[in-house]
Formats: structure tokens, sequence, C-alpha cells
């Protein structure tokens, strides 16, 4: 739950108003929910965000024993004369917060990883691709990408539109579709896919390209759905 107020600023400037954002509870909602290799090359993980909250969930198998009907009393404790069932449980692995909420996230597998990093989506085009670090055990900002350009927006301010982000089933690419005929491609199987960022913490970071779907066709405006 988030909670928003306005209140007018008590300065120089006492005509304008400025909004103020505050996160009141941790969101309980689940938003978007995605299963890939995030943690572990070898076992899926379930991640659920809501608000601002993402959390990362593992699906653990027990099994559970049942006595036969008919074992003796002294045939509890054997398995063999025994029901055997399994049940699987959700256990939280971690959970951490955003700097804003959360408007899509899909995995992405780029070139020359065994596990899946994650696309995220924000508010004013701003996209991010993290991945989970073993050894620091918390995520790593990939690439950090941001398309607010007033040229892309077109004059509009918002758009009712949400984004959305697909990937490629061969990880070949994924996209991400903002202001309803921006297309983002984020190339992850070829040589192109990575360049040398020295400003940031790690050594790579992905790049990307626009494809504005108005120069394909003029006609083409407000694309509700995207497959791949």
């Amino acid at each position: 739950m988030a909670s928003t107020a306005t209140v007018p600023q008590t300065n120089l400037f006492a005509n304008n108003i400025y909004a103020l954002y505050k996160q009141v509870h941790t969101p309980t909602i689940v938003e978007h929910c995605v299963y890939c290799e995030f943690i572990n090359p070898k076992r899926k993980s379930l991640i659920v965000t809501g608000g601002n909250l993402l959390r990362v969930f593992q699906l653990c198998d027990s099994s559970v024993y049942e006595r036969n009907s008919s074992s003796t009393r002294d045939d509890v404790f054997d398995k063999r004369k025994s029901l055997e069932w399994s049940r699987t449980r959700l256990e939280l692995f971690f959970s951490v917060s955003m700097f804003g909420p959360i408007l899509g996230v899909t995995p992405v597998r780029p070139a020359n990883s065994t596990k899946d990093c994650l696309l995220i989506c924000f508010p004013d085009a701003k996209l991010s691709i993290i991945e989970f670090d073993s050894a620091a055990y918390d995520i790593r900002t990939v690439s950090l990408h941001s398309f607010d350009e007033e040229e892309l927006k077109m004059g509009f301010n918002e758009h009712p539109t949400p984004p959305i982000l697909r990937t490629d089933p061969e990880h070949r690419a994924a996209i991400s579709l903002i202001y309803s005929t921006q297309m983002i491609v984020f190339p992850l199987s070829s040589r192109v896919a990575f360049t040398e960022d020295h400003k940031s913490n790690s050594s790579k970071s992905i790049n990307s390209y626009v494809i504005n779907l108005r120069d394909l066709d003029t006609k083409i405006s407000n694309v509700p759905h995207v497959l791949c």
C-alpha cells in the first residue's frame, strides 16, 4: 500500500505544489510473477513483485509418509508399508525494495551466462537488468537504461498503456515496448550484446537500441500486445 499527498512549498516558490510519495506499509499484492533460474542454474525460483518490493521464493519438496490402513501398529514407522506423497512449499529466499514501483519484469539469459537475469521496468521508461551475486548474497546491477527523451514521448507526458516486456524463448533478444510505439531491443546472444562500461562497478553492460514502429508504418499506433 502506498499513500500520496500534496503539500504547498513554504518558501519563495510558494505558488508551486510538490507531490510526496511515502511507502506506509510493505506491499502484499502480487502484480508480476516469473519462474526462472535466478539463484541457481540447476533450480528455478519464483520471483514475485508488488509495488516496489521484489521477493524471491524457493520451491522446496518434502516427502510425507502416512500409515497404510493395512499395516499394523508396529509398522507405523516402516516407510515401505506407508503411503508416500510429496508436498511443495514456498520458502522466502530474500526480498529487496526498489527505488520505485515495478511496472514489469521478465527473465533474460545473456550470452555466456548460466543463470537468468531480470529485466525490470520502472516509471518514466527506465529499465534495469539485475542478477544475483552469490558471493555478496545480494542482487547486482548489470546495466541501466533510460528512455525519457522528449522525442520518444512524442509530446505526451503520460501514456495510458503500460510498458510491455517480452523475451525470446531461445534467449536471442529481449524487447520492451514503451510509449505505445517505441520498441527497445536488448540483444543477448550476439557479440554486440555487451560493451565495456568503465563508469560502473561491472566490467560489462548490455547494449540496447530503439526502433520507432511508426517509421516502419505510419499507421502503427497504440500497440496493445507483443508476441515473441
